[in-house]
């Protein structure tokens, strides 16, 4: 399995308190949370309450995404003909989030781009980096346009909580920091510039440190000794489901129909030709798509719901058997919901409206559950 850049880092310092497991199907290995093993619950407990609190500051380990560096005086012409969002409005120290699309408007990639003076910096999960690079490399022909994947170069520090501010003014001094989603700016530490970048509209504000690989150690060490508390993908895990926030490998994957997942921070409708803009528009123009991705909150805990496991409506004539209306893709015990599990999931149309109640039968067990339409603040 790979490693991260703080990989030993994090062995040393949090020797015997930090449990490992296989992530990002198995090919990485990363913190689960920061306890020995045997002790999840409590760990994940404390890890969470760092991460929403709003004093605390949590620091996480996200280096396992891959990132893409376009260069060239065509790369931003050459971006907006291939991703659903308006990269050409985008000027430096600006960002946002949007995917590419093969022709039948299917999701190829869901990427992170950030503009800055002299380049863009494409974030993407790794699974999808190769079709990225495939395909971008594929429709590059004339353009003057370099691209590179740096990812074996750089690490990336997410720092979370209501503490995080605070935090980077005491690495980085006092540098105004993004106020928009997905913002930039450019940051010296101990002589090495660094990139410092907002998250998006979902969830709590957060920030990430993406930096040279051989000085991420140093500043997580430094994070650790002014307090920082590490948190492991578990808690991390929570987090995202809680903010409804699709993931590669479980709410994301190639055979998804775009607009399916509902990510309009993804998509502009006014800008030019991309692959897959015209079913785009013809999606747009009927105004709606078979299954949309749902929050389910259920009424227990349902420790062993997973993956793939199908729902069906609760109101049913008993002359015929339900029929399926959609799948889990994501579940986690929620402190929001109140302790009870939250999963994301995608349910057809007739059924996802805010407040249908729905039933997940997995494992020899029934669950019901409530659908929530999930909602995304604007900046």
């Amino acid at each position: 399995m790979k490693q991260s850049p703080l990989f030993d880092t994090i062995q040393r310092l949090h020797d015997g308190g930090v449990t490992m497991a296989g992530y990002v199907d198995a090919t990485w290995k990363l913190p689960a949370y920061f306890g020995p093993r045997g002790q999840a619950q409590s760990a994940v407990a404390e890890e969470y309450a760092a991460l929403i609190g709003d004093d605390t500051v949590a620091i996480a380990d996200r280096s396992w995404r891959s990132v893409i560096e376009l260069k060239g005086r065509d790369r931003v012409a050459f971006l907006q003909g291939q991703l659903t969002n308006d990269i050409a409005k985008l000027t430096p120290g600006d960002g946002c989030r949007a995917a590419m699309l093969n022709s039948n408007a299917q999701i190829l990639a869901d990427v992170v781009v950030h503009a800055l003076e002299d380049r863009l910096l494409l974030s993407v999960d790794p699974r999808a980096a190769g079709k990225l690079l495939e395909t971008l490399d594929k429709y590059l022909i004339a353009e003057k346009v370099v691209i590179t994947d740096i990812s074996d170069k750089t690490a990336t520090i997410t720092i979370d909580g209501g503490g995080a501010p605070n935090a980077l003014a005491n690495l980085i001094g006092d540098i105004a920091l993004p106020e928009n989603p997905y913002g930039n700016v450019t940051a010296t530490i101990d002589g090495v510039d660094i990139l410092v970048t907002r998250s998006g509209p979902r969830g709590f504000v957060n920030y990430d440190l993406r930096l040279p690989g051989d000085i991420a150690p140093s500043i997580w060490e430094k994070l650790i000794g002014n307090g920082a508390k590490p948190v492991g993908e578990m808690a991390l895990e929570i987090v995202r489901v809680e903010a409804g926030d699709p993931a590669w490998g479980n709410e994301l994957d190639p055979l998804l129909l775009f607009p399916e997942a509902e990510l309009t921070e993804s998509m502009s409708y006014t800008k030019g030709c991309y692959v897959g803009q015209e079913i785009i528009a013809r999606i747009h123009a009927r105004g709606h798509v078979n299954k949309g991705l749902r929050a389910i909150i259920f009424d227990d805990v349902e420790d062993s719901m997973q993956l793939g496991d199908p729902l069906y409506p609760v109101d049913t004539n008993d002359a015929e058997p339900a029929r399926e209306i959609g799948k889990i893709t994501s579940a986690v015990t929620s402190p929001m919901a109140g302790g009870r599990t939250l999963a994301l999931g995608y349910v057809r149309k007739e059924h996802n409206a805010d407040g249908t109640r729905v039933i997940c039968r997995y494992a020899h067990k029934e669950a019901h559950g409530t659908v929530k339409v999930i909602s995304v603040a604007n900046g």
